[in-house]
């Protein structure tokens, strides 16, 4: 039987999607002040078809964080790997593979979407 997945985005947690505007402070996109907030996550489907293989036959769970930039619809594009843990599994590609499938949202009319440099962390969990 196929194990159920999850991509998880840390709504919850303290740590989340970052915005990096042109200071140097960072602020979260789900904290409405940022005047965003996360539209749409991977569905569990679509982080199971991404999963690496190997980890996924051995039951291994990872995390990465990207570096990404929105583009005018709120989509994450232009991603990099940031970190990856564990390292040398796959998750870093597994994320990229993913990342197309985020997209933000503006909570307030003043706050522009396109060129918005965005740290977004990918939870790869089986369950």
């Amino acid at each position: 039987m196929r194990r159920a997945v999850w991509a998880t985005l840390g709504l919850l947690a303290l740590s989340g999607c970052m915005i990096e505007p042109q200071q140097t402070m960072e602020i979260a996109v789900r904290k409405p002040e940022t005047g965003l907030r996360l539209e749409r996550i991977p569905t569990p489907g679509e982080i199971l078809r991404v999963y690496p293989p190997k980890a996924l036959a051995q039951g291994v769970i990872g995390d990465v964080t990207l570096l990404c930039v929105l583009d005018a619809s709120g989509y994450f594009t232009h991603c990099a790997v940031e970190t990856e843990t564990p390292p040398e599994w796959g998750f870093g590609e597994a994320g990229l593979k993913v990342a197309g499938k985020y997209q933000a949202t503006r909570l307030r009319p003043d706050v522009a979407l396109d060129g918005h440099r965005v740290r977004l962390p990918v939870h790869f969990r089986l369950g």
